[in-house]
C-alpha cells in the first residue's frame, strides 16, 4: 500500500464509520425521547448534550473530508495538514468518553454503594484518557503536520489505553453488580435485570472494543493513520 493510500484509506473508512454511527445515535436520541419522557432533568440535559456535541464532531469531520477529498482533491500535500481532525478525533473524543465513563461511574455507585472504590478508580483512569487525549490534540494542532503526531506516542497510548480499561472496567463492574441484584425470587424482575445487563455489556464491551481496535492499530502499525480509523 502507498504512503497516500495509507493516509487517505483510514480518514476516509473513519468517515464513513463516523456518519453510520452518528445515524444510530440520532435514532437512538428519538427513541429515548419517545420512551422516557419523564426522565430525570439531569440526564435528559446529559444525553441532549452529547447528542449536539457529537453533530458538532460529525460537522468537523465532514468538513475535513470535504477538504481532503474535493476541494484539495489531487494535492497529495492536503493529506499531511490534519485540519480539524486533532479537535474532534483526540480531543472532543476523549470528552466525550469522559462524560459517559463517569455517568456510569455514578450509576455504579447508586446501585451499590459499598463498592465506592470502583468508581473511584475508574474516574482517575477516564480523567486520565481525558487529559492525554486534550494534550494529544493541542500538539497536533500545534504542529499541524500528520507525519509528526507519533513523536508524542506516550500521550496516544494513555489516551487509548486508559479509554479502553476504563470502558473494560465498566462492563465488569455493571454486569457483576446487576447479576448479584438478581435474586431468583421474582421472574419479571429477574427479566428485566437480565436484560439491563446484557445491554450493558454490549455497550460498553462495544465501546471497549473499538477503543482496543485503536490501540491494537496504533501499536502494531507504526507510522500510519489505521488506529484513528475506529
Amino acid at each position: 500500500m502507498n504512503s497516500v493510500t495509507a493516509i487517505s484509506a483510514p480518514q476516509l473508512i473513519g468517515c464513513l464509520v463516523n456518519f453510520t454511527l452518528y445515524g444510530v445515535l440520532f435514532v437512538q436520541i428519538y427513541i429515548y425521547r419517545l420512551n422516557f419522557p419523564s426522565d430525570n432533568d439531569y440526564v435528559k440535559l446529559l444525553v441532549y448534550f452529547i447528542f449536539i456535541f457529537e453533530t458538532a464532531q460529525t460537522c468537523m469531520n465532514g468538513a475535513d473530508i470535504y477538504r481532503w477529498f474535493s476541494a484539495g482533491f489531487g494535492d497529495v500535500s492536503e493529506f499531511s495538514k490534519p485540519g480539524l481532525s486533532p479537535i474532534y478525533t483526540p480531543m472532543m473524543g476523549s470528552i466525550t468518553a469522559l462524560i459517559v465513563q463517569l455517568f456510569f461511574c455514578y450509576r455504579i455507585w447508586v446501585v451499590k454503594k459499598s463498592y465506592w472504590y470502583l468508581p473511584c478508580i475508574i474516574g482517575m483512569i477516564s480523567f486520565a484518557q481525558a487529559i492525554a487525549g486534550f494534550i494529544g490534540g493541542v500538539l497536533a494542532l500545534l504542529q499541524q503536520d500528520v507525519a509528526k503526531r507519533f513523536d508524542d506516542t506516550a500521550v496516544v497510548y494513555v489516551w487509548l489505553v486508559g479509554d479502553t480499561t476504563a470502558d473494560t472496567l465498566i462492563a465488569i463492574a455493571m454486569t457483576v453488580i446487576l447479576t448479584k441484584l438478581n435474586s431468583g425470587r421474582y421472574r419479571q424482575t429477574n427479566d428485566v435485570i437480565a436484560k439491563i445487563v446484557r445491554l450493558t455489556i454490549e455497550t460498553n464491551a462495544t465501546s471497549a472494543g473499538i477503543a482496543l481496535l485503536g490501540l491494537v492499530l496504533f501499536a502494531g502499525s507504526k507510522n500510519t493513520e489505521y488506529f484513528i480509523t475506529p
